[in-house]
């Protein structure tokens, strides 16, 4: 069976460049331009610039720039994700993949710049969008209760808003990313506690956070 006829492609992931980020770059990012966003080592641990120099001179927080990351999850030709779905009492199978015009189900992404942390103590790895991701869905979606497929829906980036909720759901994931008019699930939820533990600390409630 050649790669062709596999079910799910390989991935294809390509970095256009790879850079350490530098310590007194990286203090400036979170003591200075985005001082409110929940970064690796200050909002968890409360730690001072002193603490993150002490972390980044022994090596025990490696931090590093992605530039240019583009990484696409591909479907074979003519296969689909069966996903069953039941509600009142009726099985709907939803087929997610080739159909229509697809031949081929897939979703890339697209990342100008992804920092990653790496704390070795802890063996926690940590990543932020510096920059607006773009997704590009292009696969289709039908639904199937056994009787024929029926209610076809193509989602590609000029077909649907799907890849604008996701893209504004990871702006969350990322500082200074957020419009005033992006407040996607993860800042709603922001609940009492968390505001008033804040305020009691002389603190806002971090805006975003890193994907841990």
């Amino acid at each position: 069976m050649s790669e062709e006829d596999l079910p799910l492609q390989p991935i294809q992931l390509n970095v256009r460049d790879i850079t350490v980020v530098k310590t007194q770059d990286l203090l400036k990012d979170m003591y200075e331009t985005y001082p409110n966003f929940g970064w690796p080592g200050k909002e968890d641990n409360n730690n001072g610039e002193e603490d993150i120099e002490e972390l980044m001179l022994f090596n025990k927080m490696v931090v590093f720039d992605l530039i240019d990351v583009d990484l696409t999850l591909s479907l074979g030709a003519g296969y689909e994700l069966l996903v069953p779905v039941q509600k009142f009492g009726m099985k709907v199978d939803l087929e997610i993949g080739y159909g229509g015009k697809i031949d081929r189900g897939s979703v890339r992404f697209c990342g100008p710049s992804l920092r990653v942390w790496y704390v070795t103590d802890t063996r926690k790895l940590y990543i932020s969008f510096m920059k607006k991701p773009n997704i590009i869905p292009n696969f289709n979606v039908n639904a199937d209760r056994g009787n024929g497929d029926f209610a076809f829906m193509d989602f590609t980036e000029e077909s649907s808003t799907l890849d604008d909720v996701v893209e504004r759901v990871l702006c969350d994931f990322g500082p200074g990313l957020r419009g005033p008019q992006d407040s996607s699930s993860t800042t709603k939820n922001t609940n009492k506690s968390t505001t008033a533990a804040a305020v009691n600390n002389d603190r806002v409630p971090p805006e975003g956070r890193t994907i841990e």
